[in-house]
Formats: C-alpha cells, structure tokens, sequence
C-alpha cells in the first residue's frame, strides 16, 4: 500500500514540475488529439482559416475541401464524416497540393466515412481528379465519379479518380466513370511504392483513353490486394482493368471480379509487369473471376484475361474461372505469359470458352525462357484458338509443365496446318508430366491438322504420360496424341487412347518424328479410326517400344489397323493385339488388320499375341509385311501368319487363313482395358522360360494389371509366364489346409 501510495505521488510530482516548467518558459504542453469534421454542406468551398480547428468556410458551413484543408493542418489521424449527398467539384485549378483548387489534396493521415457508396458522392466535374492522396489515407463508403486528368505524357501517374503516393484503403466504396486522356490510372494511379487495399468495392467504367490501367495503374513497384471487390467495364491500353508495373510487386486478388474490361494492347482484365531479378514479384489469385475481357480485333496484343510480362515472378491462382476472355489478334485469351524466370500454380482453376481468335492459346499461351507451369484439379473446356493450342500452348526455351487430376474437353484448333486441339508444347527443351488427366471431344480441325488431344513437339523435350485418358478427340493425323519431338523422349503408362479418330494417319497415336523414342506400357489403345495406323502409325525414323499393352478394336480404312509403321524401329514384347480391322470400308484397299509394317521399317515381337484382327479383303488379317520387317525373338501367338513375312522361331505359336490359332480370350474387361485368357487358352505358360524382368526378350516383371510373372497357370508345378499382355492364375490350384480346432 505504502508503495503504491509512493509510485502515485511520484507521478503527481513529476506533472506539477512540467507544468511550472511550461509556465515559466511561456509554452503550454497540449496534448495531440485526432480531429474528426462533420460535412454539412454539398458545395465546394475553401476553409476560411485552415489550421484552427474549426471547419468553416466563408460562408459559415463545413464543405469536404474545408474538411481536408483542415485535416492536412493538424497533425494526427483525422476522421471525416461524409453523410449522404453528391459533392461536385467546382473550384478549377490543376496542379497545386494545399487542396484549395482543383483536385482534393490529402497530405495528413485522414480517414473520410461517407453514408454508403449509393448515396455519398464525390464528383470531379471532369476539372481534374477528385483525391490526390500523399498520406495514409480510408475512403469508405463513397464513390468518386467524373474525375479527369489530361497530363501530357503517357509516362506521367495520372489517376482519374484518385492518385496516391502514399498507403490507401477503399472500403465498400466505387470508383466509376473517370478518365485520363494520355496519362496512366483512369480510375486510380499508384504513384510511388504503396500499399494499396480494396475490399467490397467496385472499379467499373473508368478509361486510360492514351495509355495504360483502365481501373488501376501502378508504374512504380506496390502491393495491392483486392478483396471481394469488382473490376468492370474499365478500358486501356495496357491492362484494362488493372496494369501493375515494374517490381518488386505483389498482387493479390481475392473472392473478386475482374468483368468485361478492355486492353487495346496487352491485358484485357489484368496486365501485370515485373522486371526485377534480386526479389521475386507476385500474383496471387483465389477464388475469383475473369470474364469478358477482352482484346478487341484492332488490338495489338496478348492475354484478354490476365497478362504476364518480365522476369522473376511467381504466380499462384487457386478456385478461379476464366471465361469468355477474347484475344481478337495475338495470343492467349485467358492467360498470356512472356516472362523468364516464372513459375505459374493453377490449382482448381476453370478456363471455360476463352478465345485466341487469330493465333495460339486459347485459355493459356506461353513463350519466354525457364517457364515452370503446374495445373491441377483444373478444367479446360470449350476453349479455341485458330493454330496452336485450343486451351494451353507453351513454346518456352526451357519449359516445365506438370499437370495433375485435370480434364480437357471440347478445345479446338481450326485452321490449315494447326495442332494440339487441348495441348502444343513446342518448346526446344520441354517437359512434360501428365497424371491422371483426362483429354475428350477435343479437335485439330484444318487441313492437315495435328493432335486432337495433345501435340507434343519439343526438340529434345520428354513426356510422361501416366493413368490419363484420350477418348473421344480428332485430328486429319493423331487424333488422341501427337509427337514430333525429334530427338524426344515419350514415356505413356497406366493410360487409355480409346473412340479417338484421324482423318489421315494414326487415330490414336500418331508417332512422327525424326529419332524420337515412344514408349508404352500398361496401356490400352482401343477402338480408334484412321485412314492408316488406326491405334499407332509411327513414321520415319522413330522408336517405339510396347510393353505390357492391350491394342483392340481400331480400325483402318486401309492399312494397319492396330500399328501401322514405316521407316522405324518397333519392339513388342507381352502385348495383345486383337479384333483390330484393316479395309474397314471393304473397298479392298488395305492390309494388316493387326500390325502393318513397310519394307524398311522393323518391328521385333516377343511373348505377344496378335490374333482375332481382320482384314476384309482376307490376305493378311493379323499382320503383313516384307521379308525381315517381322523379327520374331520367340514366344508369340499369332492366329494368322498369312502374309506376315514371318519367321517362326523357338516357342512360336503360328496359324494361317486356313488353320487359325484361336488364343482363347475372354471379353475385355478393365481400365485400362485388357484381355483376361480363358483357362485352357494357349497362351499360359507359354512364355520365355527367362527369368521376368531379365531384359528383352525374357518377359516383363509384371503384367498389364501390375501382377508379378511367372504365376504357373497350368498347375504343372512349373511357373513360366503367360504370352500376351495378362498374365493367368488358376485360384482353383491353390490348395488351403483345413484347421480343426
């Protein structure tokens, strides 16, 4: 208590001795308290003594401009009460910082309350911008409309409505229908490195009419996040709606809409911009929308919906929806990057009938150096370009895509010499991942056209293709998957090509380029069309190995229903190729209802089935080919030898038109699909006696489903593997004792 007692007259002593100090050297000690002003008349009228105060003008009321004024006299945070009512700017006069002409200067830390953005206004009357903010400064609940800046460059930070050069905070507020006649930010401009907040505001009907950020300019490095807010109907050259320059810089928009904006260049809705190497800028983007921008056919430009430009940047864009964005000249109509040093995220992201009306890239396009681009859980449907890439093309230097869980359907390419109706990737150094995917009713239209579903055309790229669909896609060549990577490495497992069709040459898969390797296993290709090489037509001098893979129902209007290749190296080994058709059309034109081979080309078969195929015309039903392009390494079941050119070797099982090998197959079951054996087929343990696993052309470890060979399907006490892509197990020979307890 005592001390208590002693610490309070401490305290009491201490003030008395500050204030008789105060007295004797004639200054008061006043304490500083915030100001907060009422606004009690709509005209625009100076304060008559800024600094009093008091809010009072000539004319004995309190205006907004005498409000500020006052404001920006007393130190503190400043609150200012705006009720209901529409302020109109009367006083010209551009160019001065004291707020007593033209636009409302704020140069002390101020925050303006107005009665509800429908209500309370603030209108520049088109004589210059409405705020002009230089210190950290709230407008809530307002909107500010009609304001107009006519600077001379094009370079200058012009801001319609507002420019700030300090931290601003718009809160349930609109900035609508301003303007700037050469200069940047027809709605607002961030004039030096800024914090910039919106939240539940609307940015709608503002115009950078010479230059650049319709809504929102930024030239200098800032972060601004935008949360629960629109950007609508905004117009500019760069950037429609929002254009973020230099770096480094974080954008962040959130549960926002970014509708209907304009880029006369590049960035329909969002042009974003960073060029600094030392700090990576950012873009992060959740749950939002961009719709409708676009780049109209006069434009001059690329990314209708977000455009991404220089170095250095990281980019994370999670549950939003492009769609019905619309490049009319160039490149990308929902997403356009050409930056280096980019790493782009979508994850549970929607592109949904964008457009690249005269080029590539219909939701996404890409050309820059060192681009790492991850999609998944995303959906990419009814998107369009006119060459390259319906919904994604990426031609970077250096090029990384990983795509996960994400479904391409109904994208379409359309002119002559056109590719990748969902995906191109023609990047020199390219790779890309794909698992789990789903490619359907995609299409490369144009004469001759590439890759219904994907072209994968890098120079030295590799391709992991796992547990993905092509169903459903077309093409005049390849009508699920193309390849023209010449010196490129395609790896295809767990994967179905089925009902996809090409005009021309390789319904399913079409294998085309120079000393490419294509390699597939566990796979099913089912039930494609095409003129030659329904399933797979591989062409000059590619590789291609199967393994593990069912090839079925594919039919060639004339030759090689299953595989047709030329000019090529082909290495089969535990692989069924059944019920395919070459001469579907009967015309008799066409052979090889299973495998077609030409007379340079050599395909080398091991523990395979090639049975159960047609040929209408009847002369080479499973196979044909010229002496020595059929090497046999053993161990196959063909039903029909005729016309194969085929040298049977030890455990070969070979029938003719006359005396077929029927290998006993049961209905095709699966996904991917296979052909189980039926329990007496041929097949079992038929295979090489070679340990499994051992190297070509001893049998695969496992078979289509992932079972372990050798199983004894005979029950004979020996296990040796099965021929074909399945491998059988008699359950019945697996005996259980009986426990008595």
């Amino acid at each position: 208590m005592r001390k208590k007692l002693f610490i309070a007259i401490l305290f009491i002593s201490v003030g008395l001795i500050l204030a008789l100090i105060g007295l004797m050297s004639g200054y008061s000690i006043t304490p500083v308290y915030a100001a907060s002003f009422i606004v009690n008349s709509t005209t625009d009228a100076v304060d008559a003594n800024p600094g009093d105060g008091n809010c009072t003008t000539s004319g004995d009321v309190c205006t907004l401009r005498a409000a500020i004024q006052e404001a920006n006299a007393l130190a503190g945070d400043d609150v200012i009460t705006l009720p209901a009512g529409t302020y109109i700017i009367t006083i010209a006069g551009a160019d001065e910082d004291d707020a007593a002409t033209g636009d409302l200067d704020i140069t002390d830390n101020l925050t303006i309350n107005g009665g509800g953005s429908d209500s309370t206004i603030v209108d520049g009357n088109q004589l210059d911008r409405v705020f002009d903010v230089f210190s950290a400064t709230t407008l809530a609940g307002i909107t500010i409309q009609n304001g107009e800046v006519n600077d001379p460059s094009i370079f200058t930070c012009g801001g319609g409505g507002i420019r700030t050069n300090s931290r601003l905070t718009i809160q349930e507020s609109a900035v609508v229908n301003n303007a700037t006649v050469l200069s940047t930010g027809g709605g607002m401009c961030i004039a030096t490195f800024s914090d910039v907040i919106i939240m539940n505001s609307n940015i709608s009907n503002n115009d950078a009419r010479g230059w650049s950020g319709g809504g929102i300019s930024s030239i200098f490095p800032a972060n601004i996040s935008l949360v629960g807010s629109t950007i609508a109907n905004n117009s500019g050259y760069y950037g429609g709606g929002i254009y973020s320059s230099s770096g480094p810089t974080v954008l962040s928009i959130e549960t926002s809409q970014i509708l209907n904006n304009t880029g006369r260049g590049y960035g329909g809705g969002v042009y974003f911009r960073a060029s600094n190497v030392d700090v990576t800028s950012q873009i992060n983007i959740l749950a939002s929308t961009f719709e409708d921008n676009q780049i109209p056919g006069d434009g001059n430009g690329n990314g209708a919906g977000l455009a991404i430009d220089g170095q250095n940047i990281s980019a994370a864009i999670q549950d939003t929806i492009f769609r019905n964005n619309s490049s009319g000249v160039y490149s990308g109509g929902g997403i356009a990057n050409w930056s280096d040093n980019i790493t782009i995220s979508l994850v549970g992201t929607t592109f949904d009938g964008n457009t690249a009306v005269n080029s590539n890239g219909g939701a996404y396009w890409s050309e820059a150096d060192s681009v790492t681009l991850n999609i998944t859980d995303g959906t990419f449907t009814d998107n369009s370009a006119s060459q390259y890439g319906g919904a994604i093309y990426s031609n970077n230097f250096t090029d990384t895509i990983a795509i996960t869980n994400t479904l391409f359907t109904n994208n379409a390419v359309s002119v002559d010499d056109s590719s990748g109706g969902a995906i191109y990737v023609g990047s020199p150094v390219g790779y890309l991942s794909l698992t789990g995917s789903t490619f359907q009713n995609n299409e490369a239209t144009g004469l001759p056209s590439s890759g219904g579903g994907l072209t994968f055309a890098s120079y030295q790229g590799t391709a992991d293709i796992s547990s993905t669909i092509f169903t459903a896609n077309s093409a005049w060549q390849g009508g699920g998957f193309t390849n023209y990577a010449a010196a490129g490495n395609i790896y295809i497992t767990d994967s179905q090509l089925t009902n996809n069709s090409a005009t021309a040459t390789g319904g399913g898969i079409s294998h085309a380029a120079g000393s490419s390797t294509l390699d597939i296993k566990n796979s099913t290709v089912s039930g494609n069309t095409a003129r030659d090489g329904a399933g797979i037509n591989a062409l000059t001098d590619t590789v291609l190995t199967i393994t593990n893979s069912t090839l079925n129902n594919n039919q060639a209007t004339e030759a090689g229903g299953g595989i047709s290749f030329s000019n090529g190296t082909v290495t089969l080994n535990n692989s069924t190729i059944a019920n395919n058709t070459a001469d579907s059309d009967n015309n008799g034109s066409g052979d090889g209802g299973g495998i077609f081979s030409s007379s340079t080309g050599t395909m080398t078969v091991a523990n395979s089935i090639i049975a159960l195929n047609v040929d209408s015309g009847g002369e080479a039903p499973d196979c044909i080919g010229a002496s020595g392009t059929l090497v046999s390494s053993g161990y196959n079941l063909v039903g029909k030898v005729d016309g194969c050119n085929w040298t049977a070797v030890t455990g070969d099982q070979t029938g003719t038109n006359a005396n077929p090998i029927d290998p006993l197959l049961d209905p095709l079951t699966g996904s991917p699909a296979y052909y189980p054996l039926v329990a007496n087929s041929p097949a079992i343990d038929a295979g090489n006696p070679a340990a499994p696993g051992s190297g070509f052309p001893a049998c695969a470890a496992t078979d289509q489903l992932g079972t372990s060979r050798p199983v004894d399907g005979d029950g004979d006490g020996t296990a040796i593997c099965d021929i074909g892509a399945f491998e059988w197990a008699d359950l019945s020979y697996v005996y259980l004792p009986l426990v008595i307890k």
